[in-house]
C-alpha cells in the first residue's frame, strides 16, 4: 500500500489496506494554486482568471449528463460549431490529468480512431510534455481535440497548469509584459470533452474545459463539436463513450478523412479475435486444442517457459502491441515498486519513504462495518531517532491502492501465462502504460484497479455485443472484468488485460490532526465501504 502526503511521499505498510476502500477528493482554492507565468503581481492575475469565469455565467451552470440525451442538453450550449475544413489533417489528443482518467480516456479515443483510421496520423500528448505552451497548438496543421479534468476546486489538474494559465492570461497586460504575445488560432480546429463532478462542487463542475472551449473560440480557433462534459457523480465512462461515439460520427460524416476505413464489422471482429472460450485451447492438451481448430481462430505466439499450454503457446491481442515475457528468476512478489525509484519506470515520487501505520482502531459507540475509524500513521523511523517528513494542518494524504491477493489469483487463473512471467524491458513497445520489469502478478497487484468496471469499449470486447445498457448493467452494479469474463466464460489475454484496465489510481484524504499536538504522527478518519454487486 503506498500513500502520498500532497507534495510530500510517503508509504504505509500493508496495515492501511482499508484505506483502499474509499476515496475523496482535496480541498483547496481555485486562486491559491494558480501557478504565476512571471512570477509577478500574482494577485492582479487571479483576480484575471476569477473575473474571467464570474463573466461567464454559462461556464456555471450544471446539468446531469444524459446517455441519450443530446449533446447541446449536457449543461452547456457552445456558441457555434463550424464544419470541418476540407483538408486532411491529423488528429493531436492533448490531455490533462490528476489521477489518470483523462489520460486513459485519451487512450482509448487514439484506439477508436486508429481502428477506424488506420492510416491517418493520430497523436496524444500531456499538456506538460517537452513542448512549451504555445508549441502545443499547430493552427491549420492537426485537429486538436482537448481533454482536461478540474482538480481541487476549479483548478486545472498538475501537468495542465502551465498551459491553462497561459492560454488564459496572454492578452493579460502582465503577460504581455513578460513577452508573450496573443496568438492568432484562426485555422486551428478543436473540440473539447471536459471531466468533472457535479455532487462535489457544483459551481466548478467542469470549469476548466468549459473556460477553454470558449478561450479557444475567442481567440479565432473553429469549434467542431460540442462540448462533452463527463460527470465522475454519475457514470463519466458511459458520458465519454456517447461524447467519442458523436465524435467519430462526426468525422465519418464531414467526408474530410480521407484515406481507408475500416469497417463496422471488421472493428468488431478484431475486438472479438483476442479471446476464447475456456476449453477452446485447453492448457493441458494442446493436442485437442491444435485438432479442433481454435489455435487457428485465436492469435497465439509460441513462448517457452512462459505459456501454461503443453505447446507452449499463449494467447495475443490483434489490437495491442505483444509484450515480450521472460521465465521468471523468482515466485516473489514484491510488497512494494520502491526498487524502481531512480529509474525510468519509477513509479512513486522521488521523495517516497517507509513509514508505520501504529494505531487503527474504531470510533464512537457504532460497531459494525458502518463505524467510522481512526488509523495513526507514525512520521519518525524505526529507531524513533529521525523525524522523515512533516506537514502542516490542512494536508491531504495521497493513498496508492494495492489490489488483494484472492482477486489477482482469480485474474491470473484466467491468463494463460505463468504468474511469475516478466514483462521484459522492450523499447519498441512505447505505449505500454506501466513499469517494465515486473512480473505480471506484480502488476496486476499494483499497476491495475482490478475492482473497477470496464470501459463501454472494453465491456463490448467482452460481451461480443453492444445490446446492453452499461450504467444499468455494469457501472451501476459494480460488474468487474472478472465478472464478465466468468459470466462469458471465456479467456483473456495479458496484452488486452493490460492495456484496457482502469489504472490504479490514488485516493486523497484529509489529514484529520494538527500538526502542533501530534507533529510525529498523521491521523486519518475513515469508514470502510461495502460494495454490493447486483446481478
Amino acid at each position: 500500500m503506498i500513500a502520498s502526503l500532497l507534495h510530500k511521499f510517503i508509504t504505509v505498510n500493508r496495515d492501511a489496506k482499508l484505506l483502499a476502500i474509499t476515496s475523496s477528493r482535496y480541498h483547496s482554492s481555485i486562486c491559491n494554486s494558480l501557478n504565476s507565468i512571471t512570477n509577478k503581481n500574482v494577485s492582479s492575475r487571479n483576480n484575471f482568471i476569477q473575473n474571467y469565469l464570474e463573466g461567464r455565467p454559462n461556464l456555471h451552470r450544471v446539468c446531469h449528463s444524459k446517455a441519450n440525451a443530446p449533446l447541446a442538453c449536457w449543461g452547456y450550449r457552445s456558441c457555434s460549431v463550424q464544419s470541418l475544413s476540407d483538408n486532411a489533417q491529423p488528429i493531436r489528443i492533448l490531455y490533462a490529468s490528476q489521477t489518470g482518467t483523462a489520460k486513459l480516456f485519451a487512450q482509448q479515443l487514439s484506439d477508436q480512431l486508429s481502428d477506424i483510421y488506420p492510416d491517418r496520423e493520430i497523436s496524444i500528448e500531456g499538456w506538460h510534455e517537452t513542448k512549451s505552451p504555445d508549441q502545443l497548438l499547430q493552427p491549420g496543421k492537426a485537429l486538436h481535440v482537448f481533454l482536461t479534468s478540474v482538480a481541487g476546486v476549479g483548478e486545472p489538474p498538475d501537468n495542465g497548469k502551465a498551459f491553462y494559465n497561459w492560454i488564459m492570461n496572454m492578452d493579460n497586460d502582465i503577460v504581455k509584459a513578460s513577452g508573450y504575445v496573443t496568438p492568432n488560432l484562426n485555422g486551428l480546429e478543436y473540440a473539447v470533452f471536459g471531466l468533472g463532478n457535479s455532487a462535489g462542487h457544483a459551481k466548478y463542475f467542469n470549469v476548466i474545459g468549459k473556460s477553454l472551449d470558449a478561450r479557444l473560440e475567442e481567440l479565432g480557433a473553429s469549434r467542431v463539436m460540442e462540448i462533452g462534459l463527463g460527470d465522475d457523480g454519475d457514470c463519466i465512462e458511459d458520458d465519454f463513450d456517447v461524447w467519442m461515439e458523436a465524435f467519430t460520427s462526426k468525422l465519418k460524416e464531414s467526408g474530410t478523412m480521407q484515406g481507408s476505413v475500416a469497417d463496422d464489422e471488421d472493428i468488431a471482429g478484431a475486438e472479438l479475435s483476442s479471446f476464447e472460450h475456456i476449453g477452446e485451447h485447453k492448457l493441458e492438451d494442446a493436442e485437442e486444442s491444435i485438432e479442433s481448430g481454435a489455435r487457428n481462430r485465436k492469435p497465439r505466439i509460441s513462448c517457452p517457459g512462459v505459456a501454461m499450454g503443453a505447446d507452449t503457446t499463449r494467447l495475443i491481442s490483434e489490437k495491442f502491441p505483444t509484450l515480450k515475457l521472460l521465465p521468471r528468476d523468482s515466485d516473489v512478489v514484491r510488497k512494494h515498486l520502491f526498487h524502481l525509484q531512480g529509474t525510468s519506470d519509477q513509479f512513486y515520487d522521488e521523495k517516497s519513504g517507509n513509514l508505520d501505520v501504529i494505531g487503527n482502531k474504531l470510533l464512537g459507540i457504532e460497531a459494525g462495518e458502518s463505524g467510522i475509524h481512526e488509523m495513526k500513521v507514525v512520521l519518525r523511523d524505526h529507531n524513533n531517532t529521525k523525524q522523515l517528513l512533516e506537514y502542516e494542518t490542512g494536508d491531504h494524504l495521497v493513498v496508492y491502492p494495492q489490489n488483494s491477493q484472492c482477486i489477482v489469483d482469480a485474474y491470473c487463473n484466467l491468463l494463460d501465462v505463468d504468474r511469475h512471467a516478466i514483462i521484459a524491458n522492450d523499447d519498441s513497445i512505447g505505449s505500454y502504460p506501466y513499469p517494465k520489469g515486473l512480473t505480471v502478478c506484480e502488476t496486476l497487484s499494483h499497476c491495475i484497479d482490478l475492482g473497477a468496471p470496464p470501459s463501454p469499449s472494453f465491456t463490448r470486447m467482452i460481451l461480443g455485443t453492444k445490446d446492453f445498457d452499461y450504467k444499468k448493467d455494469i457501472a451501476y452494479t459494480n460488474r468487474t472484468v472478472l465478472d464478465l469474463l466468468l459470466q462469458n466464460n471465456c479467456r483473456i489475454s495479458l496484452e488486452d488485460l493490460l492495456f484496457q484496465c482502469t489504472p490504479m489510481r490514488p485516493r486523497y484524504y484529509s489529514i484529520a490532526s494538527s500538526n502542533i499536538k501530534h507533529p510525529s504522527e498523521i491521523r486519518l478518519v475513515y469508514r470502510k465501504v461495502k460494495v454490493r454487486q447486483l446481478h
